[in-house]
């Protein structure tokens, strides 16, 4: 890596994006812990410092999924870092890594009883304690299909939508979770499978498919496949003991799990992507609360870092990843064919019209699909006029382009700073 682009082990570039907007008094934050004297938005480091010189220190356990310097890690590590640094040390992370407190199914758990003060976890792994969370990931097969655009067009809509829906923010609460960024994947699913290429209805019939969520499973059925429901950290073993033939699988699991190594081929669809996984990086709610109004809007105000980070490193750098390791492990890139794309491009439409008249928890199902689907909208054209990215780029080419060029993505970042971080800001 490169230029501004090389984001690896420094808070990127933009980290004072925030410091640059200001804005007060804007947010409707939550939490009975707001106590103390707190700080208006774009506020300086020093005046951070300032704030907090007095406060008792506090460190914050923060666990990840990946090991250190991984893709994964960098946008929390990164994120730390700077949260040190603005606070002058009085905040700190003891850093927990490759689940090695808890694993990814049981984090919500690891956050509502404070095992874990902060980390990445899996809302779609626990559907009945989260159902309206599920149920919105369900929606987000909505975004350009393109591997930078799409990308940043979906981390801004979905979470504008996941923050804007009360009921959301409400669930995660319930659940003892504080939501700091409640939607992290960075782009969809494709069909990765071992043995023959899966390109048409006839090839896709009968395939024994593992899915990563309900609508996952409904589209399988639709194919004239069978659905599996396998966990993440048991999928190698799955697809290495044949339980599988393939599996909808994000390029970020591709790079995490090293199936690559186990599969032959890569079904893409130029029309429309897959559901991504449903993430958040969110905090406990009862460490939340004890903090005072200043370390609260601190850890706010440098999520800027985490989220530019996220999309770079986390997202771009997996996939960059992924892509690399499934070239030299020769697998092949494809695509459906034109009569299998329309059945997909069909079954998508139909799914979310049939989610929009059976809604849950009280959510309005119609009106979210046209919010959702005008936040989309929004958001690509928001990407189109703050990054300057080639429409050429291709999946099969992507680790190159990665590795080679220079994108400033900061202008994008003080849109979702704007658009998402500062309407919730705690106050």
């Amino acid at each position: 890596m490169n230029g501004k682009y090389m984001l690896k082990n420094k808070a990127p570039a933009c980290a004072v994006v925030l410091a640059g907007v200001m804005l007060a008094g804007c947010s409707s934050g939550t939490g009975g812990g707001n106590s103390g004297d707190g700080v208006e938005a774009g506020t300086s480091k020093e005046d951070y410092i300032e704030a907090l010189r007095d406060v008792d220190p506090i460190e914050l356990v923060l666990q990840l999924p990946t090991p250190p310097g991984s893709a994964y890690s960098l946008p929390a590590e990164n994120y730390a870092a700077a949260v040190e640094e603005w606070s002058d040390g009085q905040i700190s992370f003891n850093i927990a890594y490759s689940g090695s407190i808890a694993g990814l199914t049981e984090m919500e758990n690891a956050l509502a009883e404070g095992l874990v003060d902060m980390g990445q976890h899996r809302p779609d792994y626990h559907q009945s304690d989260f159902p309206v969370t599920s149920y919105l990931g369900q929606f987000l097969t909505l975004h350009d299909t393109h591997p930078v655009a799409g990308s940043l067009q979906l981390m801004g809509a979905a979470n504008e939508m996941w923050y804007d829906t009360d009921a959301v923010i409400e669930e995660l609460e319930r659940n003892g979770i504080k939501s700091l960024i409640p939607f992290t994947s960075s782009g969809g699913s494709e069909l990765l499978c071992r043995d023959e290429a899966v390109t048409s209805l006839d090839t896709v019939e009968g395939k024994s498919i593992r899915v990563q969520s309900a609508a996952g499973a409904a589209l399988v059925e639709h194919l004239g496949a069978s659905s599996v429901d396998v966990p993440q950290p048991d999928v190698y073993e799955a697809t290495q003991r044949g339980v599988i033939d393939c599996m909808d699988a994000s390029f970020g699991l591709a790079a995490t799990t090293g199936v690559a190594e186990l599969t032959d081929a890569w079904t893409l669809n130029a029309d429309t992507p897959g559901i991504p996984p449903t993430t958040s990086f969110d905090m406990s709610l009862d460490t939340w609360d004890s903090l005072p109004l200043a370390a609260q809007q601190l850890l706010w105000d440098r999520l800027d870092v985490f989220v530019e980070s996220y999309v770079i490193d986390g997202g771009w750098g997996s996939n960059a990843e992924a892509v690399e390791t499934s070239n030299a492990a020769g697998l092949s890139w494809n695509e459906w064919d034109a009569e299998a794309s329309a059945s997909l491009s069909d079954f998508w439409g139909g799914f979310r019209q049939d989610l929009a008249d059976d809604p849950v928890g009280g959510v309005d199902g119609g009106a979210l699909l046209d919010e959702l689907t005008q936040s989309h909208e929004k958001w690509l054209e928001i990407v189109d006029e703050a990054v300057d990215y080639p429409e050429e780029v291709a999946w099969p080419d992507f680790d190159e382009w990665y590795s080679t060029t220079d994108i400033d993505i900061s202008g994008w970042t003080e849109r979702f700073v704007e658009e998402v971080l500062l309407p919730h800001r705690p106050s």
